[in-house]
């Protein structure tokens, strides 16, 4: 059998598309005063209960479980663990085009107030 290669690509992608969502979060709060919330009711309570850092730390478990459920998998199926990895940067990456979208609209309605 040859050699398995990790998919590299799509572990970092994660990462990144995981931090953006983070700084998203950070910066709709910020900026909306109070018009946004949490929308997993399980997140919130941390933000809630534990801060930014806590939001912070239950996001960075959350990633930690789908790296490791996906290289579980992996080791045994490879493209199918590499495909949850896609599943997974997909389903960030829409989250960070809701929290952007979000964030777009909060200007324009900031803007219009001006």
């Amino acid at each position: 059998m040859g050699t398995k290669l990790l998919p590299w690509r799509r572990i970092v992608l994660f990462a990144m598309l995981s931090i953006a969502d983070l700084a998203l979060t950070r910066v709709l709060f910020h900026r909306a005063g109070g018009a946004v919330y949490e929308g997993n009711p399980v997140a919130a309570a941390w933000l809630e209960n534990h801060g930014w850092a806590g939001l912070a730390l239950f996001k960075g478990l959350c990633v930690a479980l789908v790296l490791t459920t996906a290289l579980v998998i992996w080791l045994r199926r490879p493209q199918i663990g590499a495909d949850v990895l896609t599943f997974a940067c997909a389903v960030t990456a829409a989250t960070d085009l809701y929290s952007a979208n979000l964030l777009v609209r909060i200007g324009q309605s900031l803007a219009g107030t001006w």
